[in-house]
């Protein structure tokens, strides 16, 4: 079983990916309410400034029918935005967290 498979108990993880989870459940406390206020949004922002996806021009304007992943997707607001967007809703439209 490899050490990305959430499903291996973490006694059975190398210590250098047992404190890389630990750090991100803690910081998960932190981003998410900050994530949940951006699933709610209409229109995505990006970083910690907020900068509007219409000045960044990251995501296609329609996603109609395709298949999407966002990784290390913490609240997976992006996979939101992605869905309203036209992304085929989860499975396959998903994300992966890196949390414990």
């Amino acid at each position: 079983m490899s050490d990305l498979d959430p499903r291996k108990p973490a006694a059975e993880l190398p210590e250098h990916v047992r404190r890389h989870r630990a750090a991100w459940d803690v910081w998960a406390q932190k981003y998410a309410e900050p994530g949940e206020r951006n699933c709610e949004q209409s229109e995505p922002t990006w970083g910690i400034w907020d900068v509007a996806e219409a000045d960044v021009g990251m995501l296609p304007h329609d996603l109609t029918g395709k298949d999407a992943i966002e990784l290390g997707c913490g609240t997976a607001y992006v996979s939101a935005w992605m869905a309203r967007r036209g992304a085929a809703r989860s499975p396959p439209n998903s994300g992966i967290s890196f949390c414990g």
